[in-house]
């Protein structure tokens, strides 16, 4: 029984070591805390910590106001949570690969990240109470960037979401070598999204062949 059990305990272990090592987490947003709130105009905010490139710029814009409430950015266990406010129309991004260097202006830090060994780019939502676009933004330098939008209709209150941006959506993008990633949220009139985490996977036929390989080590060792 016992024998047993390790060798369940040993597939497992390989498991959960490959699917570690399969995706790249960007942002769960634990680290870089933020805080901020506009009615008008433009904000650039720097954080730094575990994020991919060890900082983020958040960059709010208000599109339009028609009571001059306010539309927020925040922290909080670990999501990020977007609040439009009544009659408040905004965008607001999370960007790596950038250095702010003045209130408004920015300059490129590249990543250089070689993201060749997976398929494609999530973003997982935790809830929503409206339409929400997303922009995902990728540039391979010399080249330019290169954007792909989704839109999310209706609501999704309480309701975890992954929308999923195929690497093969982006046409002419070197995944070996990524500089700057933009994700751009534009949240409805009243809109609220809570965004749990940013990564990139690998095509889930990797997973099967992950677990495959896992239950294959076992049985070597059961014929040992």
């Amino acid at each position: 029984m016992n024998k047993i059990l390790t060798l369940g305990l040993s597939a497992s272990a390989i498991l959960a070591a490959g699917v570690a090592n399969a995706y790249v987490m960007i942002d769960d947003f634990s680290t870089g805390a933020v805080n901020n709130t506009i009615t008008s105009g433009t904000s650039y905010t720097s954080q730094n910590g575990t994020m991919l490139g060890g900082d983020r710029i958040v960059y709010m814009e208000v599109l339009s106001n028609a009571f001059g409430l306010g539309l927020s950015v925040d922290t909080a266990m670990g999501a990020l949570t977007i609040n439009s406010q009544s009659g408040v129309l905004g965008v607001s991004s999370v960007n790596y690969g950038l250095n702010l260097t003045g209130p408004s202006n920015t300059a490129w830090d590249d990543l250089n990240f070689d993201f060749s060994g997976e398929t494609a780019f999530r973003v997982n939502t935790l809830s929503r109470d409206g339409d929400l676009t997303i922009v995902f933004q990728v540039r391979s330098s010399p080249n330019n960037f290169v954007a792909v939008s989704k839109t999310l209709t209706g609501s999704s209150i309480n309701i975890p979401e992954s929308t999923v941006f195929n690497f093969s959506e982006f046409a002419g993008v070197n995944f070996s070598n990524i500089d700057q990633i933009y994700v751009d949220f534009y949240t409805s009139n009243t809109g609220d999204v809570a965004v749990d985490s940013i990564e990139a996977v690998p095509e889930p036929a990797t997973m099967v062949v992950l677990a495959s390989a896992a239950l294959a080590a076992a049985a070597r060792r059961r014929r040992k």
